[in-house]
């Protein structure tokens, strides 16, 4: 009797192997949808950092913030530069030249696309986004839509800025 006793305590390997076999498909469940909610997460942050830079540029222009060195502020401008940055700059206008002032890089992982971002000039002939000194409204004849994904394309958002300078940020 007390032989019988010992031997039926404890797990069989069937069932080891099952119990197993049940976690890891839950765990790797779990690790899928987290790395999609982690890619999701980082191309919000590129695109509020750039709706933030938009929002600088436009309160920088509505404050008439810098000083020329020579004719006077035109308003700021945030233009793609290279394949993983963008600048945002002073433009002051002198006669028919532009002079560019306090420009700063903000560098942009190649991991990301960002498109629509230059194109099309705005009513001055000036490429990237302007907002023009004292009310902070853009040379857009159309809303802009900047849209930031990952470089496959996957989970889009999309930046508008529309003629008046009114800017959003939405998931398409």
């Amino acid at each position: 009797m007390r032989a019988k006793l010992l031997f039926s305590s404890g797990f069989t390997l069937i069932e080891l192997l099952i119990s197993i076999l049940v976690v890891s498909i839950l765990f790797s469940l779990g690790y899928a949808n987290f790395r999609r909610y982690s890619q999701k997460q980082s191309v919000w942050t590129v695109a509020r950092q750039i709706e933030g830079d938009l929002r600088k540029a436009q309160s920088y222009a509505m404050a008439g913030k810098g000083s020329c060195p020579s004719g006077y502020l035109l308003g700021y401008q945030l233009l793609w530069i290279g394949s993983t940055s963008y600048q945002l700059r002073g433009i002051c206008r002198s006669g028919n030249d532009n002079i560019y002032i306090n420009s700063s890089d903000v560098f942009v992982s190649n991991s990301f696309l960002v498109d629509n971002f230059n194109s099309p000039a705005d009513s001055s002939g000036l490429y990237g986004i302007v907002f023009y000194v004292p009310k902070g409204n853009t040379g857009l004849s159309t809303p802009k839509q900047i849209i930031v994904s990952l470089s496959d394309r996957l989970f889009p958002v999309t930046i508008n800025v529309s003629p008046g300078g009114e800017i959003s940020v939405s998931e398409q």
